[in-house]
């Protein structure tokens, strides 16, 4: 069984997004999920993450290797980590 989400978390706070994240990836054990997300702390969830620009993959690979390989990747993801500083 496949799963798709498109922004499964946008409206919710913090603590919710977590919680829905942790419940939901528990209960689909051994399926695929696909979920996409605008919001690049959820990466921590996927083995793979499908990185997207104008509509072309920019990159495939999991969190850390992107992090690493992948300059815009990583120039994204560090904005929004530091947004929180």
């Amino acid at each position: 069984m496949i799963e798709f989400l498109d922004e499964p978390t946008s409206a919710l706070d913090p603590r919710s997004e977590l919680e829905l994240y942790e419940t939901f990836l528990n209960n689909s054990k051994g399926k695929t999920i696909f979920f996409v997300t605008h919001r690049l702390s959820a990466v921590q969830y996927a083995d793979r993450v499908l990185f997207m620009k104008n509509g072309s993959i920019s990159g495939f690979d999991s969190h850390e290797n992107l992090l690493q390989e992948n300059e815009e990747y990583a120039d994204l993801y560090n904005i929004q980590k530091n947004s929180y500083k």
